[in-house]
């Protein structure tokens, strides 16, 4: 399914709504993680934790949207992209929340695991049909209006998240961080359109079903260029994974002694400053 827009409007002529539901998955899957880095520290300690688990806790979160992203392609081919997306949103609104009730490092890196999962599905899915609902003529209006909404919701979390743990407590910040991509992906539940190509549309050519098999997926490792993006990728989050999720929460908390309020005002500013870079 493809709505051909117009030339006109931010958004070419392609439906607000749709743009927002989409970017809103992103970003609030994104948020689920941002707004409680603040309190990250405390609560591994709280748990009987240490600085290794609170490390581990982000590397299983990523080991599971990496094993997702190429079978959530595949699935989404057969039963369609909405029910990815919208079931990826409420696992990462389930497994998130659930986070904050955990006892011990292993159930707590267990749910983060299937958070990571469930994330995957959603933010995949939502630029796969972010891609279909678009055209080549708005596609850059498109995301970036999508990348807008990532870069608002991303600069505010950690802030409202450090906030949250110093009034609240260290677990307040876990039972708020699915709410609102639970709020999107019911919105997509009523709202979005199944954007997967019918078989005999132009969409449905034999290339494109052969590009979204694994066979295709690992082939296009085989392009020099694809394959230096993915290397640029995997380097950006290694670095930003290792630093910003693990050693600097790690660093205040334990050498500056400062609490998840102070926290998520770095973060707040670092987001910020990096919006105002682009």
């Amino acid at each position: 399914m493809r709505l051909v827009p117009s030339k006109r409007g931010i958004t070419g002529g392609l439906r607000l709504e749709l743009v927002v539901i989409t970017g809103g998955l992103i970003a609030s899957a994104h948020a689920s993680m941002m707004i409680i880095t603040p309190v990250m520290p405390k609560f591994i300690e709280l748990i009987g934790g240490g600085v290794f688990a609170l490390g581990l806790t982000f590397s299983v979160y990523g080991v599971g949207r990496f094993i997702t992203n190429i079978p959530a392609g595949v699935i989404s081919e057969k039963v369609g992209r909405k029910w990815i997306i919208t079931i990826g949103g409420l696992g990462v609104a389930l497994f998130a929340t659930l986070g904050g009730f955990a006892q011990d490092v292993p159930t707590f890196l267990t749910l983060r695991f299937l958070s990571g999962v469930a994330s995957s599905m959603t933010i995949v899915m939502a630029n796969v049909v972010a891609a279909d609902l678009s055209t080549v003529e708005n596609r850059g209006r498109v995301l970036g209006l999508m990348q807008g909404l990532q870069l608002v919701v991303g600069t505010g979390s950690p802030a409202l998240g450090g906030l949250i743990g110093e009034v609240f407590g260290t677990r307040a910040p876990f039972y708020g961080s699915g709410i609102m991509v639970l709020a999107f992906a019911l919105w997509g539940i009523v709202r979005l359109p199944e954007t997967r190509p019918q078989p005999g549309s132009e969409d449905a050519g034999a290339p494109i079903r052969h590009s979204n098999s694994p066979r295709g997926a690992l082939f296009l490792l085989r392009d020099t260029s694809f394959f230096m993006v993915c290397v640029l990728g995997f380097a950006t989050f290694f670095l930003r994974g290792g630093m910003s999720t693990t050693l600097i929460p790690a660093f205040v908390h334990d050498v500056l002694e400062m609490g998840p309020g102070a926290i998520g005002l770095l973060f707040t500013f670092s987001s910020l400053m990096h919006g105002i870079l682009i």
